[in-house]
C-alpha cells in the first residue's frame, strides 16, 4: 500500500510511512510490494493453510512487525492461523460491549488504544482497572477482547512499537495480583508476541502501592527477559507525560486529547462495526490443517508452548 489505511479512528504522523519502511530498509520505490508479491506466493504453496487469500494491508503490516523479514513474517502468519486452529474459543465473534460474561468479568476495566501516535511513531494502549473482586473468568474474558484488539491493531496500524499503560492506582492489588493466572498470561503473551509480533516498548504500570512488586513479579514470570526488563513503575500520571507527551495522551491523564472513556467508546464502535466483523469473520477462516503439516516442524515449533500447546495431540 501507498498510503495508510484510514478508518477515522487511528492517526498518523506525516511522515510515518516512509520512516518506519526506512527503519526496515524497505523505503525504495516497489520494495514493499515485492516483499509482499513474495509473501503472497509462500502462501499458496503452504498446504496446511486452509486460506490462501489475505488482505495485502494484513500482509505489509506482518512484514512491519517481523522487522522488514520476511522468514519471520512467515512464521508470524504460521503461528497465527495454527493459535486460530488450537484456540478456536478465543477467537470466536463476541459483542464486546453486550456479551454477559465479558461485561461482567470486565466491568471495572477501561481501555483502549489511543488514536495519536507519539513523534516516534509509538502506538500507546492504556488500561484502567478500579477492580476490587475479580471473576475467575476474567482473565479468559480479556483474553478474547485483547485479540480482537490484535485482529484490529494486525491491519489498521503501522506503528514501530508498542508502549502499554497500566493504570493500577485504585485496584485491590492483592486480589488482582491472585487472579493473574500464570498458564493464562503466557497464553496471552504467546498470541500477542508470536502469533501477531507486537513489539513492546515499554511497559508502564501506574500505581503508589507497595504490593506492585508482587504483579510485577507475576508478569516477569511469563514474559521474556527482554520484554520484563522494560517493565517501569511510575507514581503518577505526569512521569507518564514525561515519557510519551502530553499530545497523544486523554485528557484525565493529563493529556489534551478525550477522556480515556471517550476514546474506549470511539474505539468500540469501530470493532464492532458491520465492516469489522465481516473482517473478523474472514481473517478468522485462517487457520490450519494439521493433517497437512510436517509434523516434525509442528512439534518443533508449537510443543514447546506453555498451557494448551504442551499436551495437544496431532492426528
Amino acid at each position: 500500500m501507498e498510503s495508510l489505511p484510514r478508518d477515522g479512528f487511528l492517526k498518523f504522523n506525516s511522515d510515518t510511512l516512509e520512516a518506519v519502511r526506512k527503519v526496515y530498509n524497505l523505503e525504495k520505490p516497489g520494495e514493499m510490494k515485492q516483499a509482499v508479491d513474495i509473501l503472497e506466493e509462500w502462501i499458496r504453496q503452504q498446504q496446511h493453510f486452509t486460506k490462501k487469500t489475505f488482505d495485502r494491508r494484513y500482509l505489509e503490516l506482518t512484514i512491519i512487525v517481523s522487522k522488514g523479514s520476511l522468514e519471520r513474517a512467515k512464521s508470524r502468519l504460521d503461528r497465527a492461523c495454527t493459535f486460530r486452529t488450537l484456540m478456536p474459543e478465543i477467537f470466536e465473534e463476541y459483542d464486546i460491549r453486550n456479551d454477559a460474561i465479558i461485561s461482567r468479568d470486565l466491568k471495572d476495566i477501561t481501555h483502549s488504544i489511543l488514536p495519536k501516535m507519539t513523534k516516534d511513531h509509538n502506538r500507546i494502549y492504556i488500561l484502567r482497572n478500579t477492580g476490587k473482586k475479580f471473576e475467575t473468568t476474567f482473565l479468559d474474558s480479556y483474553m478474547k477482547v485483547i485479540m480482537t484488539f490484535a485482529e484490529y491493531i494486525k491491519v489498521h496500524d503501522y506503528a514501530l512499537s508498542n508502549y502499554l499503560v497500566l493504570d493500577y492506582m485504585d485496584v485491590n492489588m492483592v486480589e488482582l495480583a491472585s487472579k493473574l493466572y500464570i498458564t493464562t498470561m503466557r497464553q496471552i503473551m504467546a498470541l500477542v508476541t508470536e502469533g501477531y509480533g507486537f513489539r513492546v516498548k515499554g511497559i508502564l504500570i501506574l500505581s503508589e502501592s507497595k504490593l506492585v512488586d508482587m504483579v510485577v513479579s507475576i508478569f516477569k514470570q511469563v514474559m521474556p527477559a527482554k520484554i520484563g526488563s522494560r517493565i517501569e513503575v511510575l507514581k503518577s500520571p505526569q512521569m507518564l507525560k514525561d515519557i510519551v507527551g502530553e499530545e497523544v495522551l486523554p485528557a484525565d491523564y493529563g493529556g489534551t486529547e478525550k477522556t480515556l472513556a471517550e476514546m474506549q467508546e470511539d474505539f468500540f464502535n469501530v470493532i464492532e462495526s458491520k465492516d469489522f466483523k465481516a473482517y473478523l469473520r474472514d481473517i478468522n477462516s485462517a487457520k490450519t490443517d494439521e493433517s497437512r503439516r510436517q509434523t516434525d516442524k509442528f512439534n518443533e515449533q508449537y510443543l514447546g508452548m506453555p498451557g494448551t500447546f504442551r499436551t495437544l495431540s496431532v492426528d
